[in-house]
């Protein structure tokens, strides 16, 4: 990780150290992130991202494409640990990211691929702590939280 790090801006660098919760998603294509923090013993929605591709370079590795659903943009991610969309977050795609393909019950041609994705953020999610940005998929924020508006 010293490797990666030395890509980033110093200062980019030390707040990413400061980030001392880190977890990784099992993501495939079509996936939905829920990005949200805690104001007042509630979530507040910040932004709804969907995992809209991943693409594989054998030059430059294993890129994930994502698109906001609240505001019209997009963001890649790769092994440089990022804040998607400028959220106080970083993602990242592991150096070694251990690609799944996962047939369909069809075809053993078609199917679905997952691929993991390094979440770090300030504090654990079942901690709750007001004002940390938090990123998980929707599923599993809905079976906490409920269903979003």
């Amino acid at each position: 990780m010293d490797l990666v790090l030395s890509y980033l801006p110093v200062l980019e660098a030390r707040r990413y150290q400061l980030f001392n919760h880190v977890r990784v998603e099992v993501l495939k294509a079509g996936d939905e992130l829920v990005a949200y923090e805690i104001v007042g013993r509630r979530p507040k929605v910040l932004d709804l991202i969907e995992i809209d591709s991943i693409s594989i370079d054998p030059d430059l590795g294993v890129k994930i494409h994502l698109g906001s659903n609240l505001r019209d943009d997009s963001f890649d991610l790769d092994v440089l640990p990022r804040k998607p969309f400028g959220l106080d977050v970083f993602a990242f795609v592991p150096l070694n990211p251990g690609l799944r393909f996962e047939p369909t019950a069809e075809s053993i041609e078609r199917g679905t691929l997952s691929f993991p994705l390094v979440i770090r953020t300030k504090s654990r999610l079942s901690m709750f702590e007001a004002g940390v940005v938090h990123l998980e998929k929707r599923k599993d924020y809905e079976a906490t939280f409920g269903a979003i508006d």
